[in-house]
C-alpha cells in the first residue's frame, strides 16, 4: 500500500491538484485522507480528502486516469472535485453526503472536470471552486 501511495504522490495528476491547491489556497488546507481502489488493477483513480477554513470533508482527485501501466508512464486522468451537502446524492471520501461542482455551480463546463495535461480547463475548474468557496 505504501508502494501505492509513494506512486500516487509521484503521479502527474497529483502533481498538478497539488500544484493548483497551493497556488488557489496557499498553505490553508489539510489532506485528511488518500482513498484508491485496490481491487481494481485496471484504475489508478485516486481521491483526496481535503478540509479548508471554510469547508471540511471536500472530495478532490482524479478520475479516469486509465489503467496502472499509462499512469506510471505519466496517464493525466481529469481532476474532480465533490463538495460537502446535506441533501448530496453522493458518498464522498469523508463518508459524508455530497455532489460535485458541476452540480452545485450547474455549469455545463465543469461537467467532466479539467483535464490534467489541459492547464486552461484546470484553471477554469479552480477558478469556479475558489469562486463558490468566497461566497461561503
Amino acid at each position: 500500500m505504501l508502494e501505492i501511495r509513494e506512486e500516487i504522490r509521484a503521479s502527474k495528476g497529483y502533481q498538478v491538484l497539488i500544484e493548483m491547491l497551493d497556488s488557489y489556497f496557499g498553505q490553508d488546507y489539510i489532506i485528511r485522507k488518500i482513498t484508491y481502489d485496490d481491487l481494481d488493477p485496471t484504475s489508478f483513480d485516486f481521491r483526496l480528502s481535503v478540509d479548508f477554513p471554510k469547508l471540511k470533508g471536500v472530495d478532490v482527485g482524479i478520475a479516469n486516469s486509465g489503467p496502472r501501466q499509462m499512469f506510471r508512464m505519466g496517464g493525466d486522468g481529469d481532476i474532480s472535485i465533490g463538495i460537502p451537502k446535506i441533501d448530496g446524492l453522493g458518498m464522498l471520501t469523508s463518508g459524508e453526503r455530497g455532489d460535485g461542482l458541476f452540480w452545485i455551480l450547474g455549469d455545463k463546463k465543469l461537467e467532466w472536470g479539467g483535464q490534467v495535461n489541459k492547464a486552461e480547463e484546470v484553471k477554469y475548474y479552480f477558478d469556479a471552486f475558489k469562486k463558490y468557496y468566497d461566497n461561503l
